[in-house]
């Protein structure tokens, strides 16, 4: 079981996470807090202690001794023989949970969430750069600070905050909404930041997922970047959404705590994959379109993809 751990766990393409238990005992306690979507065990694992609500909803694959089990007419429980290879035990599961590796992939439009724990460390120049070297179709800024460093007029100062709502709501009008309220300025388009924060904070992954497809789906932009105060997200998965996720760092020591800090509250939501595939990157303190900022862009992070 640790083995199989560790294999789904090193798979940064895959979206599984994997917790190994040594007995029933521990999965208990740990069912106390939080919750599993998938369990694979032995045939034999006894979880009779386990309460009918902690179990709720959880679908089961039995490891056996048989070469060939007899698949179970419930689609929520499998039979796979315990000595195939550990992908397919992987590839089963991925299949009963319906998600696929990789899921986030987009082969025409690419998508970028820059966010630090860190104050004034370049997070708003690197997600303009990144927009200002799209030379196909532009770059889309979105700015989900809470407290944003642009100014807009009044026409502007709500937009954010009505594309939220049309998010959460699903709205069949949300295209039309952003397309009639973009800002462009040179080369890059923008949301601006909101005037309140409290919108902003009700966004969860699936909003988020839900959001990023339109705005992919529709093909205006061919980079889309939402500029990311960590304060704002009360769902720290929302960043799975993304394509890349690049991270501004400094090297004082106070910087290095707050990042610290930031990569074990990750992990302590059970998002090590998520804090693996973020990128650091030192930044000049230059303009977003000087030069310098330009190469560093471009030999560090979108060489990269």
């Amino acid at each position: 079981m640790f083995g199989l751990m560790n294999y789904i766990n090193s798979n940064t393409d895959s979206p599984l996470y994997a917790i190994a238990f040594s007995d029933a005992a521990k999965l208990e306690k740990y069912l106390e807090e939080k919750s599993i979507e998938l369990l694979i065990s032995p045939t034999d694992f006894d979880i009779s202690s386990l309460h009918d609500e902690q179990l709720a909803g959880v679908k089961r694959i039995y490891l056996t001794d048989e070469k060939s089990p007899v698949a179970a007419p419930d689609s929520d429980v499998r039979y796979i023989f315990k000595y195939v290879r550990a992908g397919l035990i992987e590839e089963q599961a991925m299949d009963m949970l319906k998600t696929v590796p990789d899921k986030v992939r987009h082969s025409i439009c690419h998508t970028y969430a820059v966010i630090s724990p860190i104050g004034r460390c370049g997070k708003t120049r690197l997600s303009k750069g990144i927009c200002f070297l799209d030379e196909v179709r532009g770059g889309l800024y979105i700015g989900m600070e809470a407290f944003g460093s642009m100014e807009y007029d009044a026409q502007h100062t709500d937009v954010l905050s009505d594309v939220f709502y049309m998010v959460k709501n699903r709205c069949t009008e949300f295209i039309e909404y952003v397309q009639g309220h973009i800002v462009q300025e040179g080369s890059i388009a923008y949301i601006p930041s909101v005037s309140s924060i409290h919108d902003m904070c009700q966004i969860n992954s699936d909003d988020l997922f839900w959001m990023i497809e339109k705005l992919v789906e529709w093909g205006r932009y061919t980079t889309i970047v939402c500029d990311i105060d960590a304060s704002v997200l009360q769902d720290l998965s929302c960043l799975e959404a993304f394509d890349d996720i690049y991270m501004p760092v400094l090297k004082d020591e106070i910087s290095v705590h707050k990042k610290k800090i930031f990569y074990e509250l990750l992990r302590a939501y059970e998002l090590d994959k998520l804090a693996e595939r973020i990128k650091e990157v030192e930044l000049p303190d230059v303009d977003y379109a000087h030069s310098l900022m330009i190469r560093t862009i471009e030999r560090s992070l979108l060489t990269e993809g």
